[in-house]
């Protein structure tokens, strides 16, 4: 396996705000599959001056289990071309998936969801690159259909959505809609004002899940039951709290108030200290 980085950071500074709640991530990074976007964090990931490392397998499993991580999530610019088509790959999931920890991958939705995706990861973040630039790229709607795919694959997954540009509401909303109750994180940008109205009507208002990464305010980073509105999650900028059972194994939690299960992806958290910065550790 070749990665480009690794390090350990709690779930929301990875952008997960569905997986794990506080719960500490094991973050790869690797250079993935042949979508380019100046606008996209990963961009700088492309360059050929860009080293790689070679990881085997084994190394992530000592890794995980020294750290007691409970999510491995693999990321950059489409890493499930490269995770579907490699056998190390599918080694390392499968041996994760025994050992009960969460397997997050990411795309952009602009692959076929592989048939051998079932039973290899546990969930999926799809992240809308296409939207961002101005002219679209190929696949423009083909991530539609990849989001569609995805329940029949029974896995969990969030939208990763890009605020660039103005006007960036309307879509968004048009997603959160058609995809609610599922999760949808909103990036911030240079456009942080207008995002922040865009996301707290669509919560406020429709009680749809949508998240500001990094919204240093708070006011719209607890994660409600999309049933009856209960705060299931607080998020504080000193604590994160869950306010539900969560699972031994893997799996959707239940809403203590109205009982229904709710798309929140958790397991029992190891016993350590709260993580408060980005480690190295690949």
């Amino acid at each position: 396996m070749r990665i480009v980085a690794g390090e350990l950071a709690r779930a929301e500074d990875a952008q997960l705000y569905s997986i794990c709640p506080d719960c500490l991530v094991l973050h790869l990074v690797v250079k993935g599959g042949g979508f380019e976007c100046k606008r996209c964090w990963w961009d700088e990931y492309r360059s050929q001056a860009v080293l790689e490392k070679s990881v085997e397998p084994e190394v992530v499993i000592d890794k995980v289990r020294l750290t007691r991580a409970e999510v491995v999530y693999i990321d950059g610019p489409d890493p499930l071309e490269v995770v579907a088509g490699d056998e190390e790959w599918g080694v390392l999931l499968r041996e994760l998936g025994e050992l009960g920890v969460i397997r997050v991958v990411k795309t952009l939705g602009l692959v076929e969801a592989p048939s051998g995706l079932r039973g290899l990861v546990d969930a999926v973040v799809v992240e809308l690159a296409v939207f961002a630039p101005e002219a679209p790229p190929r696949g423009y709607t083909r991530v539609y259909d990849f989001l569609d795919s995805l329940p029949e694959l029974g896995v969990h997954y969030e939208i990763l959505f890009p605020y660039a540009k103005r006007g960036a509401k309307t879509i968004l909303s048009d997603i959160a809609r058609r995809r609610s109750p599922l999760t949808v994180v909103v990036l911030d940008d240079a456009l942080w004002d207008e995002a922040y109205r865009a996301v707290k009507k669509l919560r406020d208002e429709e009680k749809l899940p949508v998240f500001l990464h990094n919204d240093t305010s708070y006011t719209v980073m607890d994660f409600m039951c999309p049933y009856c509105g209960e705060v299931l999650v607080e998020r504080r900028p000193w604590r994160v709290v869950r306010r539900y059972e969560p699972p031994e194994k893997p799996g959707p939690v239940e809403c203590p108030k109205c009982g229904r299960r709710v798309p929140l992806l958790d397991r029992r958290p190891a016993r350590r200290p709260s993580l408060r910065r980005r480690v190295v550790v690949l």
